[in-house]
Order: structure tokens, then sequence, then C-alpha cells
């Protein structure tokens, strides 16, 4: 940042604005347990980047925030983030779905009632903020940090998270909690109100899925080991149906997504590394 160098510098990511001019950083300065998130923006008119600031202030309670995704509504400028707290470096202390959006690219940030909790700079999201937990899922739970979200064209924010069934006994233990954890949609509907859909589908170790929303505002997600599942719109997404699971066993570590080339032409584009390969293979499916 100019003369500045901005040290401890993980999980970095990079957003778009929905003008296409402006480009946000986001990452996070700190450690495992003890980090905050901080902003930048680039213009690509000027050719300068700002500092935005802190938002997300963990270190003052000795956690970190892990966000799902720092996401624009599609089509849309409302810029969305949910995360989960983690406790210490040990990832059986993540806990909880929490979730705030802003209106302004990142300047000032409202809980899902609408009320203001943070102004980027200048005041922060803390653990004691107000309304921003959205779900209560404990510690011990096997829950997994930065899984996915995406959000459609009304404003619907789902988040792709994997943990164990609430009928699992707490196990502290993260990698014994993982073999017994699911996939789960959590999703806040344009009202505010979230609900969850449990997907039947069990995790893969410790990988990742994703989610993409086609044009008609059906939700995809595909999953680790290549298993593809879906759920409607006009359903409520109130189940989810496996599509496509035939190359079970081909590849390894987390999927990625063409989310753009899903919305315009319906064609649902997935890469992902094969095993025991240095190959990526690129999967299309027609969405119909």
């Amino acid at each position: 940042m100019g003369s500045t160098t901005v040290a401890l510098v993980t999980y970095p990511r990079f957003v778009t604005e929905p003008d296409g001019n402006k480009l946000l950083f986001e990452a996070r300065i700190g450690t495992s347990g003890s980090g905050d998130e901080y902003l930048w923006e680039y213009d690509a008119a000027t050719h300068v980047w700002i500092s935005l600031g802190m938002y997300v202030y963990g270190t003052v309670d000795s956690i970190n925030a892990y966000p799902h995704g720092l996401t624009y509504t599609s089509g849309g400028s409302r810029l969305h983030m949910s995360w989960c707290w983690r406790e210490t470096p040990d990832a059986s202390t993540n806990h909880d779905l929490l979730y705030i959006y802003s209106d302004d690219h990142g300047r000032t940030w409202k809980n899902s009632s609408g009320t203001t909790v943070a102004a980027t700079g200048s005041s922060y999201v803390t653990k004691n903020s107000a309304g921003i937990k959205v779900w209560t899922i404990n510690q011990n739970r096997g829950l997994i940090n930065q899984e996915h979200m995406a959000v459609d064209a009304t404003g619907r924010v789902h988040v792709l998270l994997s943990h164990m069934p609430d009928a699992q006994a707490d196990d502290a233990t993260f990698d014994s909690a993982r073999t017994k954890s699911q996939f789960f949609d959590y999703w806040r509907n344009s009202s505010g109100t979230w609900s969850r859909t449990a997907m039947g589908l069990p995790v893969v170790a410790n990988f990742r899925g994703k989610l993409a929303i086609s044009s008609s505002n059906n939700v995809y997600a595909v999953l680790p080991d290549l298993r593809i599942a879906a759920a409607s719109a006009a359903s409520g997404f109130a189940s989810w149906t496996v599509l496509a699971n035939a190359d079970s066993g081909r590849f390894f570590s987390d999927p990625l997504i063409d989310t753009a080339r899903l919305v315009s032409e319906d064609k649902l584009t997935v890469f992902y590394p094969q095993k025991s390969s240095p190959n990526i293979t690129v999967l299309d499916y027609t969405v119909k």
C-alpha cells in the first residue's frame, strides 16, 4: 500500500464490484484463532489501491472469522459476507453461522435484520456484535471453515456448510467428527428469515464443496468426490436431488465452478484435480 508493507496476510480473495471498474481485496491479518478481516479497493480508472480498513475485529476476543464467502447479489449491488468463528488454532473450535451485508461496497455493514453493526476502518464487527449470529452451531461438531456461499438474483443467500447432524454426540477430535459429518444448505429468504435443509450427503475427509446458481435461481452443489446435487427455487429449496455421481473416486481435493457461465449459458463447468495426476480436468454439464 504505497510505501507501507502489509504483513501477516492470509486467505486473500478478490471480488469484482458490479460495475466492473473497481475490485475489492479482502484478507485476514493475524493468525488462526486470533485475526482480523481487512478490505482494500482498486480503481481501474486511477490504477490506485486504497485501504478501507478493518471491518471484523477478532483479536480483541482472541478469535478469528473464517469467511464462507464475500459475494454480491447476482446482478445486484448488495455485498454479503458469512463466516464461522474459530476460538483457537484447533479446527474443532469452529462454531456458529454469522452473517452481515453491505450496500456501499464494504464501507458499512448491517446484520440480518438491517441494523448497522460496523463501519469499515472505524467501528468493527466483534464476537459480541448484535444480531450477527443467524444459526447456532456449537464447537466440537466437525464444522469446517471456509466452505462456500452464493446469492441469487432475488437476494436469497445460500451457505453450504458441513458438520455432524444434530443427533450425533459431540466429538472434540476434528478428523473423527468429519467422518460423521454431512452437508447442509443454510439459506436466507428475501425477508431475512433463515432456514436449514439437510442434503443427506456425507462429507469426504476435510474437503469442501461449492455452490452455484443458475439463471432460474435453482441452486447446484458440487461436492467432493464429484457429486452434483440440486435444489429448485420452485420447491422452496426443500430437498436436494443427486444429479450426477458417475465420476466418483476419480478426483481429489476441492472442486471449482465457473459460476458466471452457469448464469449466462446454463452450462455447469467444473474444474477438478485428478487423483495421482498433475492434470486438472474440466467437465461441462448442461443444465435444463
